[in-house]
């Protein structure tokens, strides 16, 4: 099983501060949880990739540590979700397998759908999304695997060739 940390695991709707009690709770999900993951592309971040042969390549991202305090409004433009080196090897990754792997996939806590205006979801970062979006235009099979929202859907991004699943436990 391969885990990446949210909220929950720090403090309700928490996003980017690393002061007490991220240090704490961090480690205490790396060393229940993290370790099982594959080593993280950077020491001591929680981001990552995987293959499973040459189907498909998973990058697993890490939307909580470098996303800006409040994600809203939406267009200001130094507003993120993954923060520019995370980004940048978002990028060399897909760059390394959009020839060598038949689905790319990138897994992300929050949902890229931007239907709704809250801070758990990439709608208020529709700068850094925007690029991203651009980015995977000319890429084939890129696949976003998302949760967070307590619902299920499925989104096809028509503009940029993706699709998106995002299933979740519903509240009761």
């Amino acid at each position: 099983m391969y885990t990446m940390y949210d909220d929950h695991e720090i403090k309700n709707n928490w996003s980017s501060n690393h002061s007490s009690p991220f240090p704490t709770a961090f480690k205490v999900w790396n060393d229940y949880f993290g370790k099982g993951n594959p080593s993280p592309i950077r020491k001591d971040e929680a981001y990552y990739t995987f293959e499973i042969g040459n189907a498909a390549a998973f990058f697993v991202l890490d939307t909580r540590k470098f996303r800006s305090e409040s994600a809203l409004p939406k267009n200001d433009t130094t507003k993120t979700m993954l923060g520019s080196e995370q980004f940048d090897d978002l990028v060399l990754w897909l760059r390394t397998v959009q020839d060598t792997h038949t689905f790319k996939i990138i897994a992300s806590p929050d949902p890229l759908t931007i239907q709704w205006a809250d801070h758990d979801l990439w709608y208020g970062c529709q700068v850094e999304r925007q690029r991203l979006l651009e980015y995977i235009k000319s890429i084939k099979n890129v696949i976003f695997l998302s949760g967070d929202r307590h619902q299920s859907l499925v989104t096809k991004f028509e503009d940029y060739g993706a699709h998106e699943f995002s299933i979740s436990p519903f509240n009761q």
